[in-house]
């Protein structure tokens, strides 16, 4: 397999190592051997029967406590799907209206823009939305769904915290929260 990188075909040595460890030198016996059609069986009845749906998990952090780094480490967990950033809410990106920037997929943004603004009611509502649709398909394949919240639009904005309309992530049903933080000795 010369095609291959190097460090994929170390990777790959480096496993079949750690495997190696737990292999017994006994011969398995043919009633613990599974056919192929027994597997797939298997698959088929686990897919069929599966969990009730996962909460969706929300990481809020502030910066210098970790959040970032917790979050890359989340997003390498498998069967997962970490949006990083989500803050429906945020007003940072259309601070500039004489020159908005090209986002023609962003319906928020789009609604923040127009000449005549939606409001933050309606925003949570096609958000919701939005994160409904995805909940629903990320579920649909086995994921999880995680998102990191944007706290610098609550907290590092000239827009005052108490006039932002609760909301945002909060409007999400079933959710598990993680916050990171750092000891106010630690500053």
């Amino acid at each position: 397999m010369p095609d291959l990188p190097r460090s994929l075909m170390d990777s790959l040595d480096e496993a079949l190592g750690l495997l190696s460890d737990f292999a017994s030198n006994q011969p398995i016996p043919e009633s613990e051997i599974r056919s192929p059609a027994k597997l797939l069986e298997q698959c088929e009845e686990i897919c069929n029967n599966r969990l009730e749906p996962q909460p969706v998990r929300i990481v809020h952090h502030f910066a210098c406590t970790g959040g970032t780094l917790i979050c890359k480490l989340l997003a390498t967990m498998p069967n997962t799907l970490l949006l990083s950033e989500i803050d429906p809410l945020s007003q940072i990106m259309t601070r500039n209206r004489r020159s908005p920037a090209f986002a023609p997929t962003d319906l928020i943004y789009g609604m923040r823009v127009a000449l005549r603004p939606a409001d933050d009611a309606a925003v949570i509502e096609v958000f919701t939305a939005g994160l409904r649709a995805l909940y629903t398909q990320v579920g649909s394949i086995g994921q999880r769904l995680v998102l990191r919240d944007h706290s610098h639009s609550h907290f590092c904005t000239d827009i005052a915290i108490d006039a932002r309309t609760s909301g945002g992530l909060l409007c999400i049903p079933g959710q598990e929260r993680l916050a990171s933080f750092r000891p106010l000795h630690d500053r």
